[in-house]
């Protein structure tokens, strides 16, 4: 469940981060009235958290270059020296403005200030990971694909996250694939249905500014120097689940006292589904034949919602392959877990 969670997680900022990082040079030329209503698909108010204000009518939405006296005052008065990059009109006569430090600021059909947010703290810490690249700059076999199944389709943006070795890309039509640095495509989603996803799951996104005291102090405590990459609240059982960049998963409860701590180290067996080892494809079975002479398979799994399969070896290496067969990456299993084992036999 964790691992899932914080996969989910991580594409879901990434994708958001290529869209954040794209705009930051921009065009704010005005836009030519017959294509505003597709220029509103394409404005990164798209995705804003629908908890902040809901975007969904956005393709409706008008933008405006002549924008009201009351609104610029307010922005001269509150946000000293910034620009007023995009200003949208809904449907129900709210103003909606976008400030080139990525401020959001709502107002009403009265022209009287809502609320404001910012569109840069969607980004999280996983802007340090990521690195735009020019699509045409793109690994052949992800172009291919493209052209094969999203053929007439633009790409909104992409970028390569050198950490997890994956490139994301965000086409025009919202969708948001992801491949292996070979090209491999190793997951697919749409923006709308991840996000929907996200909210089933019954978690909660937290900022980290506004966790309890109780919680920072145990994490600084027990935790020095380790930082807090993200925090989600369940709902359901009504938790805290804080993501450190060390990959411990320190889980609280609702009042900020300590549960327990849980060790984000890609638990496959939990997500997946046992493989019979005849079943696997050829070119798996080669590969360790060639690359892992005199090794044994021990275990396999396959993991539906990623689309990979994961080759447990005798040696404890850990061996994972796209769904075609191809070799992505490898690991070894954690020594405790080998320490346990010991402790079993004695």
């Amino acid at each position: 469940m964790i691992k899932k969670f914080r996969t989910m997680m991580g594409l879901m900022t990434l994708a958001i981060m290529t869209v954040v990082m794209s705009c930051d040079n921009q065009n704010t030329d005005t836009v030519p009235t017959e294509v505003q209503a597709n220029a509103a698909s394409k404005s990164r108010l798209r995705f804003v958290d629908s908890k902040d204000y809901d975007t969904s009518g956005m393709d409706s939405w008008q933008e405006v270059t002549t924008i009201p006296d009351a609104i610029t005052q307010y922005v001269t008065d509150n946000h000293a020296g910034l620009t007023i990059e995009e200003a949208w009109l809904t449907t129900t006569g709210e103003y909606i403005i976008l400030l080139d430090d990525d401020t959001v600021l709502v107002f009403n059909a009265s022209e009287q200030f809502i609320i404001s947010f910012n569109l840069e703290a969607y980004a999280g810490s996983f802007e340090d990971d990521f690195e735009e690249v020019d699509s045409a700059s793109l690994p052949q076999p992800i172009l291919d694909y493209l052209i094969a199944n999203h053929n007439g389709v633009g790409i909104d943006i992409a970028g390569l996250n050198a950490e997890d070795g994956e490139y994301v890309v965000v086409l025009e039509s919202g969708i948001v694939l992801v491949f292996d640095t070979n090209g491999t495509l190793l997951d697919e989603f749409d923006e709308d249905d991840y996000e929907d996803d996200y909210e089933d799951d019954d978690y909660e996104d937290v900022e980290i500014d506004s966790l309890a005291q109780s919680i920072k102090d145990y994490i600084a405590t027990n935790y020095a120097g380790a930082v807090i990459e993200f925090a989600v609240f369940d709902t359901e059982d009504e938790e805290y689940l804080i993501f450190l960049d060390s990959g411990i998963v320190v889980i609280f409860d609702k009042d900020g006292n300590f549960i327990e701590e849980d060790e984000d180290d890609g638990d496959y067996e939990d997500d997946c589904e046992e493989v019979d080892l005849a079943d696997l494809p050829t070119a798996i079975s080669d590969y360790v034949t060639a690359n892992y002479a005199g090794e044994q398979i021990e275990e396999a799994w396959y993991d539906a919602e990623e689309m990979q399969y994961y080759i447990e070896l005798s040696n404890d290496v850990v061996l994972i392959f796209a769904e075609d067969g191809s070799f992505v990456s490898e690991y070894t299993e954690d020594d405790d877990d080998g320490e346990d084992d010991d402790d079993d036999g004695e």
